[in-house]
């Protein structure tokens, strides 16, 4: 994650680099007076490097934007982040249901409504049901709203209070954005784990190769490219260590010692494989 690129990787730095004070409203003309700072190597390239130790770019990444995505699920860029997203969606809508359900099912309006609805209806429409719809509704709402918050760059609290609701019965309330929650990315890292967990770990290993492939062979100026497969990945080391009586040679131990007919009183097997 801290040597690819993705989706929201640019402005999710920008959103640092400001320091706070972003929401829905703003966020572009802050985002604007950050550019020349993240384009600035001084600035941003502790935080902001391939393995190549380049700036993660347009120039440096081939699939700029879209390399977690397609290391996690491996279709088209569209495919990937539609399906990244709405992996998101649920898991915000799972976590947004139980305080949209706390600030919503007892209150008095909606209650009222729903009765209302069941005697019109004579019965048809039970009032539980007409509530369960409306909670289901503003639970829905709520999580699109999220995902503008997510799309743009901005964190959006991972479990939320019912004072935190953007939507409830009584309408839309744009809430500040804390800075403490989860971003895009970290949503990024919980999927990816998952899937390192499951039986998929072979086929996100052989994408990373894929996606370091790439972005090796477009910097091949000789235009022969760049094969994952033929390049050294590790190395092994093989040695046999013969250890010399130190002390022995030395002339008041030798007086006692007698003679040591080789010179050699060990001897220290060395191998081993390292990866980089």
């Amino acid at each position: 994650m801290n040597m690819f690129s993705y989706d929201t990787f640019e402005k999710e730095g920008k959103y640092h680099l400001c320091g706070g004070g972003v929401n829905l409203s703003n966020y572009e003309s802050n985002y604007n007076t950050q550019s020349e700072a993240w384009n600035n190597e001084a600035v941003t390239f502790s935080e902001n490097k391939t393995l190549t130790n380049k700036m993660i770019n347009s120039s440096n990444n081939y699939s700029y934007g879209n390399e977690v995505e397609y290391i996690i699920y491996g279709n088209s860029n569209e495919k990937n982040k539609k399906s990244a997203y709405g992996t998101i969606f649920a898991i915000r809508y799972a976590l947004n249901l139980p305080p949209e359900f706390q600030e919503n099912w007892n209150d008095g309006t909606l209650s009222g409504m729903a009765i209302a609805i069941e005697s019109a209806s004579s019965g048809i429409i039970p009032a539980p049901l007409f509530k369960l719809v409306v909670v289901l509704g503003l639970t829905a709402a709520e999580t699109a709203s999220d995902m503008q918050y997510l799309k743009n760059r901005m964190p959006v609290e991972l479990v939320k209070n019912k004072d935190q609701l953007t939507w409830t019965y009584a309408g839309y309330s744009e809430k500040a954005v804390s800075g403490k929650g989860f971003f895009y990315s970290d949503y990024l890292k919980l999927i990816l784990f998952t899937k390192l967990t499951g039986n998929n770990e072979y086929a996100v290993y052989a994408r990373i190769a894929d996606v370091i492939q790439a972005n090796m062979g477009q910097k091949i100026s000789n235009n022969s490219g760049f094969v994952m497969k033929k390049a050294n990945v590790y190395y092994s080391a093989e040695a046999n260590l013969k250890v010399e009586p130190l002390m022995l040679n030395l002339p008041l131990t030798s007086d006692y010692s007698g003679s040591v007919s080789d010179g050699i009183i060990g001897q220290i097997k060395y191998k081993a494989y390292k990866g980089y």
